[in-house]
């Protein structure tokens, strides 16, 4: 049965979330070995089933078509404007002892508060005069969840078993206290990273930079560093640090002092144009590299038809141009995937196609890992080359010199 009404919700958490204007979208729930996805591998916890942006609803009758398509399911609440909410998310020992810091100095935080596995997630209201995005990293083990954002909610069960549950009410919603929202939009602590960015110089504190685009960053940061003037010793040394604290995983240290070595190749003062996907039919990066073989036994294949199977490839090749990544966007991802279907018929049938992507972190973006991996892996191929290429051009100039000098000495 699909209940058109919030009666079908009733004396339910959904049941609140909606009647308090928050939009819902069904999460995976990773719990004892299954996910009411029905994919036997899933590997998504904490994240939304699907693509969810511009999808999340605070209409009953679809929360009432999820809950009877993802039985047992967890949710999640969209925040940003479309449900009036954004979250700090407090996590682990380094937020709780941010949180310590903040409560000593500003008193302590009255709102709705939810306790997570390793933390907390305080409710505010959003400002009517400021928009408030996501910042990952805000401060050391603190998160905002904003625009374009989400939050997993009570009564949520995370795989290792926590409950996610209300410590103190929705009803006790309050508005952010001005530090608050000061530091949220901006405060002292953006703009000690804004200016230690333009030195060159790791920040405070900053976004984890995920696999698939360690390359590209390292490289601009030690471009930017070089463009300061700075030698390759003192480039190298940053960008181990960089690769060891913020890099989702680190890269080889060899391939960390590759990168370095390559932005030192740059006269000092100069900041070259960072390379990018399409630059020229001479780099790797122009074309999309595949093998057959292997992308037509992924096993995700198995789960889709012939029809899906094609925007899947469409999808795949799309994401190229940005290391793997696609916008969150259902009319754009409509497109991009060149569907002969209705938008309606696309969006009924294509879960198998996003099943294998994954949200961006901070991002109005999701990623297919694959890709975003390959991706990386030829962009290092590439510096390598072009490390090679310079370090060769340099020696035969030096040769060229040698020879003209022997030249003269017989004339």
């Amino acid at each position: 049965m699909i209940y058109k009404t919030l009666d079908g919700l009733r004396d339910t958490p959904l049941q609140s979330y909606i009647e308090a204007g928050m939009c819902v979208i069904p999460v995976h729930s990773r719990v004892n070995g299954s996910c009411p996805c029905g994919k036997s591998n899933c590997e998504s916890s904490k994240r939304p089933i699907g693509i969810w942006k511009g999808r999340e609803s605070k209409d009953p009758a679809q929360v009432a078509k999820w809950q009877e398509k993802y039985p047992g399911c967890n949710w999640g609440i969209a925040t940003g404007a479309n449900s009036g909410v954004f979250v700090v998310d407090v996590d682990g020992d380094e937020g709780s002892k941010t949180l310590a810091e903040w409560q000593n100095c500003y008193g302590g935080i009255a709102t709705a508060t939810v306790k997570t596995h390793r933390g907390h997630h305080f409710y505010f209201c959003c400002p009517d005069n400021l928009e408030i995005g996501n910042k990952v990293g805000l401060v050391p083990g603190i998160d905002i969840r904003g625009e374009g954002g989400m939050v997993v909610a009570p009564p949520s069960v995370h795989e290792e078993g926590t409950i996610y549950e209300w410590i103190t009410p929705l009803s006790e919603l309050a508005q952010a206290p001005d530090w608050l929202l000061e530091m949220v939009a901006g405060g002292l602590h953006s703009r000690e990273q804004a200016t230690a960015e333009l030195q060159g110089h790791e920040p405070p504190s900053g976004a984890v930079i995920p696999i698939g685009q360690r390359n590209a960053k390292l490289f601009q940061r030690g471009c930017a560093m070089r463009g300061q003037g700075m030698e390759q010793p003192e480039i190298e040394q940053t960008l181990i640090r960089i690769n060891e604290t913020r890099c989702e995983e680190e890269l080889p240290i060899s391939e960390v002092k590759t990168i370095a070595a390559s932005a030192a190749l740059y006269a000092a003062g100069q900041q070259p144009t960072t390379i990018r996907s399409g630059m020229g039919s001479e780099s790797p990066l122009y074309f999309m590299q595949i093998k057959p073989k292997e992308m037509l036994a992924a096993e995700e294949l198995l789960y889709m038809d012939d029809a899906q199977r094609g925007r899947y490839f469409m999808l795949l090749f799309a994401s190229w141009d940005d290391g793997g990544k696609l916008p969150a966007d259902c009319q754009k991802l409509y497109k991009l995937a060149r569907a002969t279907c209705s938008y309606e018929e696309f969006w009924g049938t294509s879960e198998p196609v996003f099943a294998p992507f994954a949200q961006c972190a901070g991002e109005h973006k999701i990623v297919h890992p694959g890709v975003a991996l390959h991706y990386e892996r030829q962009m290092g191929k590439y510096s390598q080359k072009v490390l090679a290429g310079r370090s060769g051009g340099k020696a035969t100039q030096k040769k060229n010199k040698e020879n003209v000098g022997q030249i003269k000495l017989v004339a």
